[in-house]
Protein backbone atom coordinates (compact mmCIF):
# COMPACT_ATOMS: atom_id res chain seq x y z
CA UNK A 1 0.00 0.00 0.00
CA UNK A 2 1.12 3.55 -0.74
CA UNK A 3 0.57 4.46 2.93
CA UNK A 4 3.60 2.33 3.75
CA UNK A 5 5.80 5.12 2.40
CA UNK A 6 6.35 8.67 3.63
CA UNK A 7 5.31 11.54 1.30
CA UNK A 8 8.95 12.00 0.27
CA UNK A 9 9.33 8.29 -0.42
CA UNK A 10 6.13 8.25 -2.48
CA UNK A 11 7.58 10.97 -4.69
CA UNK A 12 10.76 8.93 -5.12
CA UNK A 13 8.73 5.84 -6.01
CA UNK A 14 6.76 7.75 -8.63
CA UNK A 15 10.04 9.00 -10.08
CA UNK A 16 11.38 5.46 -10.23
CA UNK A 17 8.23 4.34 -12.07
CA UNK A 18 8.78 7.05 -14.67
CA UNK A 19 12.45 6.16 -15.10
CA UNK A 20 11.56 2.48 -15.36
CA UNK A 21 9.04 3.29 -18.08
CA UNK A 22 11.62 5.26 -20.08
CA UNK A 23 14.16 2.46 -19.71
CA UNK A 24 15.20 0.25 -22.65
CA UNK A 25 14.31 -2.62 -20.33
CA UNK A 26 10.80 -1.80 -19.06
CA UNK A 27 10.52 -1.92 -15.29
CA UNK A 28 14.28 -1.69 -14.73
CA UNK A 29 16.04 1.53 -13.71
CA UNK A 30 19.67 1.52 -14.80
CA UNK A 31 22.16 4.01 -16.15
CA UNK A 32 24.18 2.09 -18.74
CA UNK A 33 25.83 -1.22 -19.61
CA UNK A 34 29.50 -1.99 -19.05
CA UNK A 35 31.83 -3.59 -21.60
CA UNK A 36 30.56 -7.05 -20.69
CA UNK A 37 26.93 -6.05 -21.08
CA UNK A 38 26.20 -5.91 -17.37
CA UNK A 39 23.70 -3.30 -16.23
CA UNK A 40 25.05 -0.49 -14.04
CA UNK A 41 22.70 1.54 -11.88
CA UNK A 42 22.55 5.18 -10.81
CA UNK A 43 24.55 6.42 -7.85
CA UNK A 44 22.53 7.90 -4.99
CA UNK A 45 23.89 11.35 -5.86
CA UNK A 46 22.77 11.24 -9.50
CA UNK A 47 19.41 9.71 -8.59
CA UNK A 48 18.81 12.39 -5.97
CA UNK A 49 19.58 15.17 -8.47
CA UNK A 50 17.42 13.57 -11.13
CA UNK A 51 14.40 13.31 -8.83
CA UNK A 52 15.06 16.58 -7.03
CA UNK A 53 15.33 15.12 -3.52
CA UNK A 54 18.00 14.85 -0.83
CA UNK A 55 20.56 12.06 -1.18
CA UNK A 56 19.77 10.91 2.37
CA UNK A 57 16.09 10.51 1.42
CA UNK A 58 17.11 8.33 -1.53
CA UNK A 59 19.03 5.98 0.75
CA UNK A 60 16.20 5.72 3.28
CA UNK A 61 13.53 5.46 0.58
CA UNK A 62 15.20 2.59 -1.25
CA UNK A 63 15.67 0.65 1.98
CA UNK A 64 11.98 1.13 2.81
CA UNK A 65 10.82 0.15 -0.69
CA UNK A 66 12.91 -3.02 -0.63
CA UNK A 67 11.43 -3.92 2.77
CA UNK A 68 7.90 -3.44 1.38
CA UNK A 69 8.61 -5.42 -1.82
CA UNK A 70 8.08 -2.43 -4.08
CA UNK A 71 11.54 -2.55 -5.65
CA UNK A 72 14.62 -4.76 -5.77
CA UNK A 73 18.16 -3.34 -5.84
CA UNK A 74 21.11 -5.49 -6.93
CA UNK A 75 24.79 -5.12 -6.07
CA UNK A 76 25.34 -2.84 -9.09
CA UNK A 77 22.58 -0.45 -7.89
CA UNK A 78 20.20 -1.57 -10.66
CA UNK A 79 16.61 -1.04 -9.48
CA UNK A 80 13.80 -3.35 -10.61
CA UNK A 81 10.16 -2.43 -10.00
CA UNK A 82 8.22 -5.28 -8.41
CA UNK A 83 4.91 -6.10 -10.14
CA UNK A 84 5.86 -3.79 -12.99
CA UNK A 85 3.00 -4.92 -15.26
CA UNK A 86 0.33 -3.46 -13.01
CA UNK A 87 1.88 0.01 -13.42
CA UNK A 88 2.26 -0.13 -17.22
CA UNK A 89 -1.23 1.05 -18.20
CA UNK A 90 -0.95 4.20 -16.10
CA UNK A 91 2.53 4.81 -17.43
CA UNK A 92 1.40 4.56 -21.07
CA UNK A 93 -1.48 6.96 -20.37
CA UNK A 94 0.84 9.66 -19.01
CA UNK A 95 3.77 9.07 -21.36
CA UNK A 96 2.94 11.88 -23.87
CA UNK A 97 2.99 14.45 -21.05
CA UNK A 98 6.31 13.34 -19.60
CA UNK A 99 8.71 13.25 -22.51
CA UNK A 100 9.44 16.97 -22.55
CA UNK A 101 10.00 17.32 -18.80
CA UNK A 102 12.35 14.35 -18.57
CA UNK A 103 14.62 15.81 -21.22
CA UNK A 104 15.54 18.40 -18.59
CA UNK A 105 16.29 15.61 -16.11
CA UNK A 106 18.67 14.04 -18.62
CA UNK A 107 20.49 17.36 -18.89
CA UNK A 108 20.78 17.61 -15.11
CA UNK A 109 22.15 14.07 -14.96
CA UNK A 110 24.76 14.95 -17.58
CA UNK A 111 25.87 17.99 -15.59
CA UNK A 112 26.16 15.92 -12.41
CA UNK A 113 28.22 13.29 -14.26
CA UNK A 114 30.61 15.95 -15.53
CA UNK A 115 30.92 17.48 -12.07
CA UNK A 116 31.75 14.10 -10.55
CA UNK A 117 34.40 13.45 -13.21
CA UNK A 118 36.00 16.82 -12.43
CA UNK A 119 35.94 16.01 -8.71
CA UNK A 120 37.96 12.84 -9.37
CA UNK A 121 40.78 14.99 -10.74
CA UNK A 122 40.58 17.85 -8.24
CA UNK A 123 42.33 18.19 -4.91
CA UNK A 124 40.14 16.78 -2.15
CA UNK A 125 40.13 14.93 1.17
CA UNK A 126 38.79 11.39 1.38
CA UNK A 127 37.44 10.72 4.86
CA UNK A 128 37.10 7.00 4.20
CA UNK A 129 40.76 6.68 3.15
CA UNK A 130 41.84 9.24 5.79
CA UNK A 131 44.04 10.97 3.24
CA UNK A 132 44.43 13.87 0.82
CA UNK A 133 44.00 13.10 -2.87
CA UNK A 134 45.46 14.76 -5.96
CA UNK A 135 47.91 17.07 -4.17
CA UNK A 136 50.83 17.50 -6.56
CA UNK A 137 54.46 18.34 -5.90
CA UNK A 138 53.80 21.58 -7.76
CA UNK A 139 51.08 22.40 -5.21
CA UNK A 140 53.48 21.81 -2.33
CA UNK A 141 56.20 23.88 -3.95
CA UNK A 142 53.79 26.77 -4.52
CA UNK A 143 52.54 26.65 -0.92
CA UNK A 144 56.10 26.45 0.42
CA UNK A 145 56.98 29.63 -1.45
CA UNK A 146 53.84 31.44 -0.31
CA UNK A 147 54.05 30.24 3.33
CA UNK A 148 57.77 29.90 4.15
CA UNK A 149 57.16 29.47 7.90
CA UNK A 150 55.03 26.36 7.29
CA UNK A 151 56.25 22.80 6.92
CA UNK A 152 53.75 21.75 4.26
CA UNK A 153 53.67 17.99 4.89
CA UNK A 154 53.38 18.53 8.63
CA UNK A 155 50.54 21.04 8.22
CA UNK A 156 48.69 18.75 5.82
CA UNK A 157 48.90 16.05 8.47
CA UNK A 158 47.62 18.48 11.11
CA UNK A 159 44.74 19.50 8.84
CA UNK A 160 43.94 15.83 8.17
CA UNK A 161 43.61 15.04 11.87
CA UNK A 162 41.45 18.13 12.42
CA UNK A 163 39.10 17.10 9.60
CA UNK A 164 38.78 13.55 10.92
CA UNK A 165 37.84 14.80 14.37
CA UNK A 166 35.72 17.80 13.41
CA UNK A 167 32.46 15.99 12.64
CA UNK A 168 30.12 17.97 10.31
CA UNK A 169 32.58 20.88 10.30
CA UNK A 170 35.06 18.60 8.56
CA UNK A 171 32.81 18.23 5.51
CA UNK A 172 34.17 20.79 3.07
CA UNK A 173 33.85 21.33 -0.67
CA UNK A 174 36.42 24.03 -1.54
CA UNK A 175 39.41 21.94 -0.42
CA UNK A 176 42.13 24.08 -1.98
CA UNK A 177 40.64 27.14 -0.30
CA UNK A 178 40.57 25.24 3.01
CA UNK A 179 44.28 24.33 2.78
CA UNK A 180 45.30 27.87 1.83
CA UNK A 181 43.27 29.21 4.75
CA UNK A 182 44.89 26.70 7.09
CA UNK A 183 48.41 27.64 5.94
CA UNK A 184 47.59 31.35 6.10
CA UNK A 185 46.55 31.07 9.75
CA UNK A 186 49.61 28.98 10.59
CA UNK A 187 51.89 31.51 8.88
CA UNK A 188 50.29 34.36 10.83
CA UNK A 189 50.66 32.38 14.06
CA UNK A 190 54.40 32.19 13.48
CA UNK A 191 54.70 29.01 11.46
CA UNK A 192 54.69 25.27 12.05
CA UNK A 193 57.17 25.45 14.94
CA UNK A 194 55.18 28.06 16.86
CA UNK A 195 52.51 27.30 19.39
CA UNK A 196 50.97 30.78 19.59
CA UNK A 197 50.35 33.59 17.12
CA UNK A 198 53.04 36.27 16.90
CA UNK A 199 50.28 38.90 16.90
CA UNK A 200 49.25 37.88 20.41
CA UNK A 201 51.36 40.62 21.93
CA UNK A 202 53.78 38.30 23.76
CA UNK A 203 57.27 37.71 22.48
CA UNK A 204 57.11 34.67 20.28
CA UNK A 205 60.63 33.71 21.32
CA UNK A 206 59.37 33.19 24.86
CA UNK A 207 56.30 31.09 24.09
CA UNK A 208 56.66 28.55 21.34
CA UNK A 209 59.15 30.18 18.98
CA UNK A 210 61.91 27.77 19.83
CA UNK A 211 61.89 24.22 18.44
CA UNK A 212 59.15 21.94 19.69
CA UNK A 213 61.62 20.00 21.82
CA UNK A 214 61.69 22.99 24.20
CA UNK A 215 58.15 22.09 25.26
CA UNK A 216 56.86 18.71 26.28
CA UNK A 217 54.26 16.73 24.32
CA UNK A 218 51.56 17.83 26.78
CA UNK A 219 52.11 21.46 25.76
CA UNK A 220 51.76 20.80 22.05
CA UNK A 221 48.82 18.47 22.54
CA UNK A 222 47.02 21.29 24.37
CA UNK A 223 47.86 23.77 21.60
CA UNK A 224 46.44 21.43 18.95
CA UNK A 225 43.35 20.74 21.04
CA UNK A 226 42.58 24.44 21.48
CA UNK A 227 43.20 25.25 17.82
CA UNK A 228 40.96 22.39 16.75
CA UNK A 229 38.21 24.06 18.77
CA UNK A 230 38.73 27.29 16.81
CA UNK A 231 40.49 29.10 19.66
CA UNK A 232 43.14 31.47 18.34
CA UNK A 233 44.83 34.81 18.95
CA UNK A 234 44.66 36.35 22.41
CA UNK A 235 42.19 33.73 23.61
CA UNK A 236 44.63 30.97 22.69
CA UNK A 237 47.49 32.80 24.39
CA UNK A 238 45.51 33.26 27.60
CA UNK A 239 44.40 29.63 27.64
CA UNK A 240 47.97 28.36 27.21
CA UNK A 241 49.32 30.71 29.87
CA UNK A 242 46.59 29.58 32.26
CA UNK A 243 47.34 25.89 31.62
CA UNK A 244 51.11 26.41 31.79
CA UNK A 245 51.69 29.22 34.36
CA UNK A 246 55.44 28.67 34.22
CA UNK A 247 55.45 30.19 30.73
CA UNK A 248 53.65 33.27 31.99
CA UNK A 249 56.29 33.64 34.69
CA UNK A 250 59.02 33.58 32.05
CA UNK A 251 57.24 36.31 30.10
CA UNK A 252 57.13 38.56 33.13
CA UNK A 253 60.87 38.29 33.76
Amino acid sequence: MIAELTPEQRWIFVGLLLLAGDSEIPGVVYRRKDEDGNLLGYSDVVLADTLGVDEHEIKLGLVRMVEKNKVMVDRRDVISICNWKKYQSEYERQKPYRNKSYTQSDEVEGEVDRDREREKEELCFDHAKRSWLNITEEDKKSWAEAFPACEIDVELAHAREWLLGAGPRGQKRAWRKFIVGWLTRTQKDGGTRNGLPAKSGYQVSQIGATPKTDHGPEYWAKVRELKAKGIEGQELTDAIRKRFPELAEKDEK
